[in-house]
C-alpha cells in the first residue's frame, strides 16, 4: 500500500494492513488455546479452580499487558471491528456493489469451511478419543466428550447458539449475524456521514450497556458497528493520519497510542501481583476500545503497517480463516494424547501441527469455497438482472442504486426535458428540428 490514503484495491476497498492484522490475532487465538491445556494458565479464566496469581511469573502471563500475547477473547474482539471495517466499506465505496450477488456469496464463504471444520473435529475425535476422566485443568475439563445431536445441529446452523465442541464456532455464530444484519450496518455508516457525533455516541452507549449488564447481542453487535463506524469516517482519519505522520514527532505519538491499546485491551486483567483475580476474565468496554486502536494503528502507522504488509503477516492473514477453525481440535487431541509428555512440548507440537492443517485446509477447503462463492454470487446477480427489481433513489443525490444490488446510475442534469419547440407534441424530441421516428414517412425521406 503507496500511502495510507488508499486501499491495496479500491475496487474492493481490501487494506493489506488489516488483512495482516487478522492473520495475528488468529495466532493469538491459537497461543490462547494452546496454553489453556496447561492448568495454571487456565486457572485465570475459572476463578473457582484457585488462583493463578501465587508465583510473580504466572502474574505477567496472565494479570499484566504480557496478557496480550494470549489474549483471545480480546483477539476475537478484534475480529469483530476488523469484520465491520471490511465488510462495511465495500458497500460504501465499491460503485458495484450488488447486495443479490453478497448475500449467497457470504454465506457460502463461511458456512463451507465451518461445515468441512465440523467434519474435521468429529474425524479428529474419533480418531484420537478425549479422555474425561484425565486432570488436564479446568479448560480441558469443561470440553465436551464427542458431538450430540441437538450439538451438532447447532454448530451446523450457527444460528442459536454452539456446543462448544469446537469452542471457536461461538464467534462465528456472531459473524453470521452481523452478515445478515449488515444492509443496517451500511445505513448506520451513511448516519455516520451525516451526524459522526451522534453516532459515535450510539455506538458507545450500546457497547457500555452490553459490557456492563452481561447482555451479548448489545455488547457483539455494538462491536461490529464500531468498525462499521470506522469505515464510514475512513476518509477523513485518512486525512488526519497523513497530518500526524508528517509531523516532526509522529513517532513519539504513535508510540504512546500504542502503549494506551495495550493497556486498555489488557485493562480487565490488572490485579494485585501477589493475589487477587481479575475483576472478570471476559473482555469490556475498555477492551473495545483498545482493539479499536490497535485497528487504526494497523490501518495508519506506518511502522505498525510495514511488518503487516510483510509476507509473513501476509500468509498468515491468508490462512487465517482456517487456523481459526481447525486448532482447536488438534490441540486438544495432542494434549490428551501424549498427557505423558512435559506440557510445553506438546503446545509446540499442538502449535506446529495446526499450522500444518491449516496451509492444507486452506489450499483445498477455503480456497476452493471463494471459488465457489464468486459464482453463487455471479449467478444470483445474473439472476437480479433478469427480474429487474429497482428499488426507490437513493438518498445520494444524483444517484440511483438498483434494489438488491447493481452499480448506481448517475443522473446527468443536462438531460432533463426541454420544453418543446413551436408548439411541437410533448411527444417529440425537445432541442432540435428532428422528429421521432414515428413521426417520419415510410419513404425514409426527411420531411420538408
Amino acid at each position: 500500500m503507496a500511502s495510507v490514503t488508499r486501499a491495496s484495491d479500491p475496487r474492493t476497498s481490501r487494506l493489506r494492513s488489516l488483512d495482516g492484522l487478522r492473520g495475528v490475532a488468529a495466532v493469538v487465538v491459537l497461543v490462547h488455546h494452546a496454553l489453556l491445556t496447561v492448568p495454571a494458565l487456565a486457572a485465570a479464566y475459572y476463578p473457582s479452580a484457585g488462583s493463578a496469581e501465587s508465583r510473580p511469573l504466572l502474574w505477567l502471563w496472565t494479570s499484566s499487558p504480557l496478557h496480550l500475547l494470549w489474549a483471545g477473547g480480546e483477539a476475537v474482539l478484534l475480529f469483530f471491528v476488523l469484520s465491520g471495517t471490511v465488510l462495511t466499506l465495500p458497500a460504501l465505496r465499491n460503485p458495484a456493489f450488488s447486495w443479490a450477488a453478497y448475500y449467497p456469496r457470504r454465506l457460502v464463504r463461511l458456512y463451507v469451511p465451518v461445515l468441512v471444520a465440523i467434519a474435521l473435529a468429529i474425524v479428529t475425535i474419533e480418531l484420537l478419543p478425549r479422555d474425561s476422566e484425565a486432570n488436564l485443568g479446568p479448560w480441558m475439563a469443561a470440553r465436551p466428550d464427542r458431538y450430540s445431536v441437538e450439538g451438532l445441529l447447532r454448530d451446523l446452523l450457527l444460528i442459536d447458539g454452539v456446543s462448544r465442541v469446537v469452542s471457536p464456532l461461538w464467534s462465528l455464530q456472531w459473524e453470521v449475524m452481523f452478515s445478515l444484519l449488515l444492509p443496517i450496518f451500511v445505513g448506520f455508516a451513511m448516519f455516520v456521514v451525516r451526524a459522526p457525533v451522534a453516532a459515535a455516541a450510539m455506538v458507545t452507549a450500546l457497547v457500555l450497556m452490553g459490557s456492563t449488564f452481561q447482555e451479548p447481542i448489545y455488547f457483539y453487535l455494538g462491536t461490529f458497528a464500531v468498525g462499521s463506524l470506522l469505515a464510514a469516517v475512513g476518509p477523513h482519519l485518512e486525512a488526519a493520519a497523513e497530518r500526524v505522520n508528517g509531523a516532526r514527532r509522529a513517532g513519539a505519538f504513535w508510540a504512546a497510542f500504542l502503549v494506551l491499546a495495550v493497556l486498555a485491551t489488557t485493562s480487565h486483567w490488572f490485579t494485585s501481583p501477589f493475589g487477587g483475580a481479575p475483576a472478570s476474565p471476559a473482555p469490556g468496554f475498555l477492551s473495545v476500545v483498545g482493539v479499536t486502536m490497535l485497528v487504526l494503528a494497523a490501518w495508519f502507522c506506518p511502522a505498525v503497517r510495514g511488518p503487516l504488509e510483510g509476507p509473513v503477516a501476509q500468509w498468515l492473514g491468508r490462512v487465517s480463516f482456517s487456523l481459526y477453525l481447525v486448532h482447536e481440535p488438534l490441540i486438544i487431541a495432542l494434549r490428551h494424547q501424549f498427557d505423558g509428555l512435559p506440557v510445553w512440548l506438546t503446545v509446540l507440537m499442538a502449535v506446529a501441527l495446526s499450522f500444518l492443517v491449516a496451509a492444507a485446509f486452506t489450499r483445498w477447503v477455503e480456497v476452493p469455497s471463494h471459488r465457489l462463492a464468486k459464482r453463487v454470487g455471479a449467478a444470483a446477480q445474473r439472476l437480479r438482472q433478469t427480474v429487474r427489481l429497482e428499488m426507490p433513489p437513493a438518498a445520494v443525490p444524483g444517484a440511483r442504486l438498483a434494489w438488491l444490488g447493481g452499480a448506481p446510475t448517475a443522473v446527468d442534469p443536462r438531460a432533463r426535458r426541454l420544453p418543446p419547440r413551436h408548439g411541437a407534441p410533448a411527444g417529440t424530441r425537445s432541442g432540435g428540428d428532428r422528429r421521432s421516428s414515428l413521426s417520419r414517412p415510410a419513404t425514409g425521406r426527411a420531411p420538408r
